[in-house]
């Protein structure tokens, strides 16, 4: 069982998605500088939008980083680009990388802690939380900062989506229970009901818990883990 202050969130989902929260693309990340901004496509302006939301000012955090597919229209472009004998881009091969994203926003935004990558499948950002607290459980001091996202495969890999995928990027800040702000909640890993929620589908059960101060608890479920999520009173 982890005790964890939930300090802010965000979450960004495509334009028509089923949330409250819908933004213009050409929006996004514009707290980036012009020259990182020009070199994202919308896999790098929405994690780095939904980044910028919950980042206060000054803020240190050790950065988590997690994405089922990474950048693949990206990856595709350079393998198109050696399939045909082209030189590869370089933009695309430095901004393909998996950990380019908490990179760039440790350059951006002047971070000087940690930062880790995570793909672990349909259960990426359920991975993503668990390293989260387990790094807050190692250095309980020190701030972390989860930023998951995914976009839906390119058409070429449509066969290997295995559930419908809505675009979308979360990010949440948490802290020490001792901290002010936010609410403690705690987290307690289960193994009640393991089922084969994407990732979409647990960050959608998390916004809409966390925007409902009435909810209790919620259960992220996924193919190998879960974690059930209780407000701490």
């Amino acid at each position: 069982m982890f005790l964890r202050r939930i300090v802010s969130w965000a979450v960004w989902t495509g334009k028509g998605a089923p949330t409250p929260d819908t933004r213009e693309t050409q929006n996004l990340a514009k707290s980036l500088k012009p020259g990182w901004r020009r070199r994202l496509d919308l896999h790098g302006r929405a994690a780095a939008e939904v980044f910028d939301r919950v980042l206060p000012q000054g803020g240190q955090p050790r950065i988590i980083f997690t994405s089922r597919h990474g950048n693949m229209d990206r990856t595709l472009r350079l393998m198109g680009q050696m399939l045909r004998g082209e030189p590869p881009s370089p933009t695309d091969f430095s901004l393909s990388v998996h950990n380019t994203l908490p990179g760039i926003a440790s350059i951006n935004w002047g971070i000087t802690q940690s930062h880790t990558a995570l793909a672990a499948g349909s259960d990426t950002f359920l991975a993503g939380l668990t390293e989260t607290l387990c790094q807050g459980l190692d250095d309980p001091t020190t701030p972390s900062l989860l930023i998951h996202v995914d976009l839906p495969l390119p058409a070429v890999y449509g066969a290997f989506e295995d559930a419908p995928l809505v675009e979308h990027a979360i990010a949440l800040w948490m802290e020490s229970a001792a901290t002010d702000g936010g609410e403690v909640m705690t987290f307690t890993p289960t193994k009640t009901r393991w089922t084969d929620a994407s990732p979409w589908d647990q960050v959608a059960a998390l916004n809409a818990f966390l925007a409902n101060g009435d909810q209790s608890e919620v259960e992220l479920v996924g193919r190998t883990s879960a974690w059930r999520i209780t407000r701490h009173v």
